[in-house]
């Protein structure tokens, strides 16, 4: 073991699995706090920045105990199982901890949203684990530059292999373990990796510490102060481009890849293994024309113009590729993310080593570096998800930030020694690029939603209006004739709602089955028709949720009366999460409606249909209330999954189902929702002559029509659903079908209300 090959493998390996470990942590944290703070981009917002403040702090103090300690490899063995520890106890009690007094707190205080103590909690829920996390990278440098590694080489192949297992953290969480293992198991296998990551050291510390201890190779050039000082900001800089690119690409290939949480590993484990690869690079390949700084100055000039260049090529993806499903994601990533992040990967090691100073410790600096290129991932990610995205557009952002890579690349050219200002004619060419498209380059986003919206409407399709938002980027769109029933809108690339009968229905259903009701809650806006049928009961006082609030700006170009009703004393527009909202609140309602926003997989939809969620909504209840929840047509084992959670809350639930668009309604409350004949013929006749029923279509303007909705008593669904699995926080299965879909579950067959009748009468089940 004192051969240091064997050496750098062995600590190369502990280091592949402390990544894998961070990754999923990051993962299941994230999502667990975002069910108590809300599934908005603040409240996600937050959690990554704790997370990246806490490896920035780490990697500040693990440099200075670098430069202190002598036996470095033992204090990184004590941090691997301290970080086990903690991150147990962050997962399973510091996290409910926080979460429960956080709602507490809102509720208590009539507060719908506490930002500072949001951050606050967010903090110290995940600041002591992530602070020892960032103490790791430091240390093992320090150790390797001890034992004769070069400084570029060793940090190198160390980032590369613990981003590496960033990636397989990303992907292994996001396909296997959450959606087969749940979300505790998931924590339990990445405490084990770094119990194992602190044990394979330990088995080997005495051989380890027993080994020749030499000074690391110094470089043959140091940099002066002023050249060092310019390296360290574009080092903070490349930080905060990253950050920023990466929320800028989330929102253009969600038109690819759409809104599974599959998407988001893909796009995340792109990133992470082009990092990977290019901090690989760094240590087998060498530019000898080039000196370091040089380097890094091409590095940021080519960061810049690729992503510039990602924007002018996306659009080809949906013209070349129409026809492809999975592999036009493959490629649209590999195309716009990949060289990037290569060129990321690769400039990490050459950053730190521009910034070594005569009296550099390898350990100390590397810890250093990081914090500063950390924090500047943080003041990215708010500053890019928070004001240039929103108030300047994913165009503009881009543009921008692409420019100031270009200017640090520039300011790192002139620092650099003269006899090492080589490759002006590449530089040149690529700054000259980057300013002509950064000219000419149009919305990429608006073409790819063009195009598709002509295919589906046909030529004379057109986009009313596009809102840029915190959360999403909203699309209005439809026929040119503004009298035209064939309107869309879009969130995020996504169609959520169209002209149908049934979303009057998911207001006309519950009110009609419930005694005098005042208080109503509408969970999803949508186009605003639930809403605008709300309205027609002066008497009910309506509060209504949306995550996007650029949805209410949408509102009138598919109602024209959107805006008068919306002025309404009695109609309350609410920008917030629903489980957040509901969280938050301690008024109760007397009908409660949800319908999340399709397909059934989008990455956070499973919040509104887990177990926990109905019985928040339960509570919520005042007696004789009803919730009644909407599931739009999709997977047969999803669609049966989550009707049978919503029976295991409501065990008095009775199943509806649509006949135009044929999803499901299930009603439920804190009584027997069973029906008669004489209660159906009351239902049906009183939706059946509200007049906007007969707006669009005649269907449900026949009381034998609104009576054929109804499907199934409560003792024939209990019946119907025997032995179906129940989603919960822990088993979000709906957000993770891809398992069941390849080991024999039917994921794929489309399941609705036509297939139920007829699975119905093939069995001879009639109403009971």
């Amino acid at each position: 073991m004192n051969n240091s090959r064997n050496m750098n493998a062995l600590v190369g390996a502990v280091f592949f699995l402390s990544g894998t470990a961070g990754l999923i942590y990051q993962v299941v944290w994230l999502r667990m706090l975002t069910r108590f703070f809300g599934s908005t981009s603040a409240a996600s917002a937050t959690v990554l920045c704790s997370f990246m403040l806490g490896l920035a702090i780490g990697s500040l103090v693990g440099g200075m105990c670098a430069r202190r300690w002598r036996r470095k490899l033992r204090l990184y063995v004590i941090i691997e199982f301290a970080v086990a520890i903690l991150g147990v106890t962050a997962s399973f009690l510091v996290i409910k901890a926080a979460g429960v007094s956080y709602v507490r707190f809102c509720q208590q205080a009539g507060l719908g949203n506490a930002f500072s103590l949001r951050v606050l909690l967010a903090f110290l829920c995940i600041l002591p684990p992530t602070t020892l996390m960032g103490a790791t990278l430091p240390l093992l440098v320090g150790h390797l530059t001890s034992c004769g590694s070069s400084l570029q080489a060793g940090l190198g192949r160390l980032y590369s292999l613990n981003t590496i297992g960033a990636c397989c953290g990303v992907l292994l969480t996001g396909f296997v373990f959450i959606g087969e293992y749940g979300e505790a198991a998931t924590i339990g296998i990445a405490a084990t990796l770094n119990v194992l990551a602190g044990l394979m050291p330990l088995l080997f510390l005495s051989q380890l510490d027993s080994g020749t201890r030499i000074e690391g190779e110094r470089p043959t050039r140091l940099y002066s102060r002023p050249a060092r000082r310019i390296a360290l900001f574009a080092f903070f800089i490349s930080g905060f481009s990253a950050l920023s690119y990466e929320l800028v690409w989330s929102r253009l290939l969600v038109l690819y890849l759409e809104t599974s949480i599959y998407a988001f590993s893909i796009m995340l484990a792109t990133f992470l293994a082009g990092i990977g690869i290019g901090s690989w690079l760094c240590t087998r390949l060498t530019i000898p024309k080039c000196g370091p700084l040089m380097t890094f100055a091409l590095m940021q000039i080519f960061i810049g113009f690729w992503a510039i260049a990602g924007l002018a090529l996306f659009p080809l993806f949906d013209a070349v590729f129409v026809d492809l499903e999975w592999e036009i994601r493959i490629i649209a990533c590999l195309v716009t993310i990949l060289p990037v992040a290569i060129v990321f990967g690769w400039q990490f090691p050459v950053a730190v080593r521009c910034c070594m100073a005569e009296d550099s410790d390898a350990g100390s600096l590397t810890g250093f570096a990081y914090f500063v290129n950390a924090s500047g991932t943080i003041l990215g990610s708010a500053v890019t998800g928070f004001v240039l995205l929103s108030r300047f557009g994913l165009v503009t952002t881009c543009i921008a930030v692409s420019l100031v890579n270009g200017l640090c690349g520039l300011a790192l050219w002139c620092a650099s020694p003269r006899d090492e200002r080589r490759g002006q004619v590449l530089a040149g060419v690529l700054a000259v690029a980057t300013g002509v498209l950064a000219l000419y380059v149009t919305n990429p986003y608006l073409h790819v939603v063009e195009r598709r919206l002509v295919r589906q409407l046909g030529a004379d399709a057109t986009i009313y209006a596009v809102h840029e938002g915190v959360d999403a980027i909203t699309i209005a769109a439809g026929k040119r004739d503004p009298d035209s029933v064939e309107k869309q809108l879009l969130i995020n690339g996504i169609g959520i709602t169209v002209f149908v009968n049934e979303t009057k229905l998911l207001t006309h259903l519950p009110v009609a089955l419930v005694e005098n009701p005042r208080e109503y809650l509408l969970v999803c806006f949508g186009m605003g028709t639930s809403t605008r049928s709300a309205s027609l009961y002066p008497e009910l006082n309506v509060d209504v949720v949306d995550i996007v609030k650029e949805v209410y700006a949408c509102k009138s170009y598919f109602h024209s009366e959107a805006d008068d009703i919306a002025a309404r004393p009695n109609i309350n527009l609410h920008v917030n999460d629903g489980r957040h909202f509901l969280l938050t609140t301690q008024k109760k309602y007397d009908i409660i409606t949800i319908d999340p926003s399709p397909p059934l997989h989008s990455s956070g939809t499973v919040n509104l249909y887990t177990q926990e969620f109905m019985r928040i909504c339960k509570d919520h209840l005042n007696p004789g209330g009803v919730m009644c929840l909407w599931i739009p047509v999709g997977p047969e084992s999803e669609v049966r999954m989550i009707m049978k959670t919503f029976v295991n809350v409501f065990p008095g639930a009775c199943l509806w189902g649509g006949i135009e668009y044929p999803g499901l309604f299930l009603t439920g409350g804190l009584h027997d929702m069973s029906q008669t004949r004489a209660s159906l013929d009351r239902i049906s006749g009183e939706i059946s002559r509200i007049p906007e029923m007969g707006e669009w279509t005649s269907t449900y303007a026949s009381s034998d029509s609104v009576a054929a909705l109804f499907l199934m008593s409560p003792e024939q669904l209990v019946q119907f659903l025997d032995g179906d699995r129940v989603i919960t926080d822990n088993n979000p299965y709906t957000e993770f079908p891809i398992w069941r879909m390849a080991f024999g579950d039917d994921t794929t067959r489309a399941y609705s209300a036509i297939r139920i009748r007829e699975e119905m009468a093939a069995q001879g089940m009639g109403m009971r």
